[in-house]
């Protein structure tokens, strides 16, 4: 039933729309006669369907006349199934920026009462974004060029006619020659078949991990690390292995084309900058149909300097000698001074070195390490009593009165070989005897 433009809570309230007709509900002879108003419609009504006589007129045809027509039928569906049967193989083609590129295109399947008029070549790059003819070959496989800035050695026909093999060559492609290029094979007398080939170009990326500004130790979030896949073509894929510092770093990506076709993917590594940080490794790896690389990358994060520690180094009866000890990145230098005397003789850099032990020496020693964003301090006290001064004296006379006893040994045993136990006691008796040896 039309609703005829009821509006829907008039349709609600009509049982006749909800329930249907209620002689319906009984028996089919008791239903009322559907009265005859054909004659009776008004044409323009839009519910009666308009209906168009159409008179056909079939001429009665002689056999010889049918024979005919059944021949003909008969050639046009095997010139059909032949037309069906034709097609074009090609395939899709990616070479990198630089190589030559290789467009393959056969027709075959055609009928061999068909003859090759021409092979027609079609292009819409990068840079011609329209497409447009920009090559022709003629059956006897002549190319020429037209259209279009290529140099004729750029295209060179690599196929053979007499296959109906219309492939060429591309030669030193970039990425301004990427597109869809369409060989079309004129036939005689069937008409054209044609068959598009996707080229892509490809550029390699240099990759490169950097930071443009070292961060800082501190409270807010900085740039940790740089990865860079650049000049690419497709744009390239850049993800990181942090390890550790998976959970408290964030990652930011972004690309851009370059008016030359290449584009450029940077992902930027952020955090707040710790001294843990500070020489950890991580990685950057870029994903490119080309091939994908990885590079290890150390982070580096400044910060001043803190807790200072005097170590001993090295501990003598003649001297000592002490180092500054102290984490900061970049590097500090050094300021020793003795307290009430100012900056001692033996300060070289983060050392102090004592050469001798005497009671001058004592007092505090303070080393100052500072950079660029802090300073700090550490200090030692020195005490050399009298009784280690004398006892200091005494033990570097005997030693030299060693090395004088060795000396001599060596030099009489040179003189007087295989004597020298005999004329080393002769020595020492002489020498009681306050005697010159000869």
């Amino acid at each position: 039933m039309a609703s005829r433009g009821l509006r829907a809570d008039m349709i609600l309230r009509n049982e006749t729309w909800l329930s249907g007709s209620k002689y319906l509900l009984h028996p089919e002879q008791d239903w009322p006669v559907n009265p005859d108003h054909s004659g009776e419609l008004l044409p323009d009504l839009p519910e009666v369907k308009k209906w168009k006589q159409l008179d056909v007129a079939f001429a009665q045809a002689d056999s010889s006349e049918q024979q005919r027509l059944s021949s003909e039928h008969e050639m046009a569906v095997a010139k059909g199934q032949a037309f069906r049967a034709a097609q074009v193989i090609s395939q899709d083609e990616t070479v990198a920026a630089g190589e030559n590129a290789n467009l393959l295109c056969q027709l075959t399947g055609s009928s061999e009462s068909e003859l090759l008029s021409s092979i027609t070549w079609q292009k819409k790059t990068e840079k011609d974004t329209k497409k447009q003819i920009f090559a022709s070959i003629s059956p006897d496989g002549k190319i020429s060029l037209f259209n279009g800035d290529w140099q004729f050695d750029r295209v060179i026909f690599i196929g053979n006619t007499e296959e109906c093999n219309g492939s060429i060559q591309i030669r030193g492609v970039d990425v301004m020659d990427e597109g869809a290029y369409t060989c079309i094979f004129t036939m005689y007398p069937d008409g054209t078949y044609d068959k598009t080939i996707n080229l892509m170009v490809t550029v390699h990326p240099l990759v490169t991990v950097f930071v443009e500004v070292v961060p800082v130790v501190g409270e807010s979030e900085e740039v940790m690390a740089t990865c860079t896949a650049a000049g690419a073509r497709p744009p390239a894929n850049i993800s990181w292995r942090l390890g550790s510092f998976s959970d408290s770093m964030k990652i930011v990506t972004n690309s851009t084309v370059h008016s030359n076709g290449t584009y450029t993917t940077t992902s930027h590594l952020i955090s707040i900058p710790t001294r843990h940080a500070n020489q950890q490794q991580v990685r950057c790896v870029v994903s490119h149909i080309t091939g994908d690389q990885t590079v290890n990358y150390t982070i580096h994060i400044h910060y001043p300097p803190e807790s200072v520690k005097i170590i001993p180094v090295e501990h003598t009866t003649q001297g000592r000698e002490f180092r500054c000890d102290v984490e900061a990145n970049p590097k500090p230098s050094f300021t020793w001074i003795r307290e009430n005397h100012g900056p001692p003789a033996g300060a070289q850099e983060d050392r102090l070195i004592l050469s001798s032990l005497s009671p001058d020496l004592n007092g505090l020693y303070i080393c100052k390490a500072s950079n660029q964003y802090g300073e700090a301090s550490g200090s030692v006290y020195v005490h050399v009593s009298l009784e280690t001064s004398k006892t200091a004296v005494i033990i570097a006379v005997l030693l030299s009165f060693i090395i004088f006893i060795g000396l001599l040994c060596w030099i009489i045993s040179k003189k007087y070989p295989g004597e020298r136990v005999e004329l080393l006691a002769v020595w020492l008796k002489r020498k009681r005897e306050k005697k010159v040896f000869p």
